[in-house]
């Protein structure tokens, strides 16, 4: 420590600031004042190549700093880049107190990548590895945790340092693309100790290293991603997780388990997630097929569907959605496929939606299905939600919707509103015989309350 209290390890350049700045009005601000506006102006996300607010504004005069420097809240989130990065670890540490939760974010993705054609990353991952011990020694003040590396095994190098309970943790992310020939490592540690008893909000990449068993009364978010049969999950160990959570409201799942443990259930489901409000289903279509077959949920009010669909026939056939509907209460879908052939179909399966979200559907081909689907079972859809814009003809989009609006209109269902991209607004906002029949409008967080895309948006600002 210098003895003008500055850090060694956080010494930057910068241009003195000129005499008037020690006299301005701002600096004539009560120092509570002062340190209430720099709290409310840190920005809430940080980009790498910009030096963080909290320094920038230590340096502009020694009144600042005295206000910055005694203001802990201001230096509690940590922004972790590279190995280079973490000299920031000790001086935040130290300035944001001993009371304050932490914030980590690690996004070393950039950092992790080869540089080389088959480098090995284990040198950087075990560098990292050591540069983040003086941050866990503080695991009691923990609240939040993101990790997106390019590697598995930097992936695993920072998770073996979770191993303490955390008491105070309530949101843990770990992505990573690269996926390796490791073996299981759950046996080598366990995470949070077993113990994280305010965590709500849990997203992996890394299912085998979840704790076989672990308290989480809180937790209300799960996203499961990167399943496979390496994993090691059967049937049973796989429901055991979905439902031990009691108050799991959001479970997205990514990947597939061993078909050989799920048996199809065709007759009934076999297990309830009484709680689960909202279900994801990307990447393995007979996954989703099982899983739509498998579980209660009489709560569920939005269902995303991201996958193959050439296993749903067992869906179609099954006599769980013969009669009364299974999700009584299901009013948001996304089917994120370009084939409209199966509308009639999945308006058979989720009659009861009133929100009707098409990723790139392709107006092309077997629109009569969608129309008969939208005007017959999905007679209740009021919002129709067009994204990810890949039509090839625009006029044929157009005229799908001029002839789509009437038939609802004259059924005596009108569709209330077309919540669209910037793509589509672009094309759609010119025919003023369409906007005259149609509330059309930006889809956005504030429009369209659809869980997975208020999540997505949600993320995307923290990172």
């Amino acid at each position: 420590m210098y003895s003008d209290g500055r850090d060694p390890e956080l010494t930057i350049v910068v241009n003195h600031a000129p005499p008037s700045v020690e006299f301005s009005p701002i600096s004539t601000l009560p120092p509570e004042l002062l340190s209430s506006i720099f709290i409310l102006a840190r920005p809430q996300s940080r980009f790498p190549p910009v030096l963080p607010f909290e320094v920038v504004i230590s340096h502009v005069s020694r009144y600042w700093r005295e206000v910055a420097l005694s203001t802990p809240q201001l230096w509690n989130k940590i922004y972790i880049y590279s190995s280079a990065s973490t000299k920031w670890i000790r001086p935040y540490l130290r300035r944001s107190g001993c009371h304050i939760p932490l914030d980590v974010y690690i996004d070393v993705y950039r950092a992790d990548r080869p540089r080389l054609p088959g480098e090995n990353s284990s040198r950087r991952s075990n560098q990292l590895k050591a540069a983040t011990i003086p941050l866990l020694l503080h695991f009691d003040r923990i609240r939040r945790v993101s990790i997106l590396c390019h590697h598995e095994s930097t992936a695993l190098a920072l998770l073996s340092g979770f191993v303490n309970p955390m008491p105070r943790l309530e949101s843990f992310k770990v992505r990573y693309d690269y996926i390796s020939p490791t073996a299981d490592q759950r046996s080598h540690f366990s995470l949070f100790g077993g113990s994280s008893p305010q965590l709500a909000f849990l997203e992996t990449d890394m299912p085998n290293i979840l704790p076989a068993s672990m308290m989480l009364d809180k937790l209300t978010t799960l996203y499961l991603h990167n399943l496979s049969q390496g994993v090691g999950f059967d049937f049973r160990s796989f429901a055991r997780i979905l439902t031990s959570p009691p108050n799991l409201r959001n479970l997205s799942l990514n990947g597939s388990i061993n078909s050989h443990t799920w048996p199809v259930h065709h007759a009934s489901p076999k297990f309830t997630m009484k709680n689960l409000q909202a279900l994801r289903l990307l990447d393995d279509g007979p996954t989703a097929m099982r899983m739509l077959l498998s579980v209660s949920a009489p709560k569920l009010e939005s269902l995303w569907l991201d996958c193959s669909f050439d296993s749903f026939q067992a869906v179609f056939d099954s006599p769980q959605f013969n009669g009364k509907p299974k999700f009584p209460n299901l009013h948001y879908l996304t089917i994120q496929t370009d084939n409209l052939f199966l509308s009639e179909r999945f308006s058979k399966l989720f009659p009861t939606i009133t929100h009707l979200h098409l990723p790139y559907p392709d107006f092309y081909r077997h629109v009569l299905h969608l129309e008969n689907a939208l005007v017959g079972r999905w007679r209740g859809v009021h919002t129709l939600v067009l994204t990810m814009y890949r039509e090839r003809n625009e006029q044929r989009l157009v005229a799908t919707l001029l002839g789509l609006l009437p038939m609802r209109r004259n059924s005596g269902r009108p569709l209330k509103s077309l919540l669209v991209d910037q793509d589509h607004l672009k094309v759609l906002r010119a025919p003023p015989r369409l906007s005259s029949q149609v509330d059309l409008q930006l889809v956005s967080p504030e429009n369209y309350q659809e869980v997975w895309w208020n999540l997505n948006e949600h993320s995307q600002a923290e990172d």
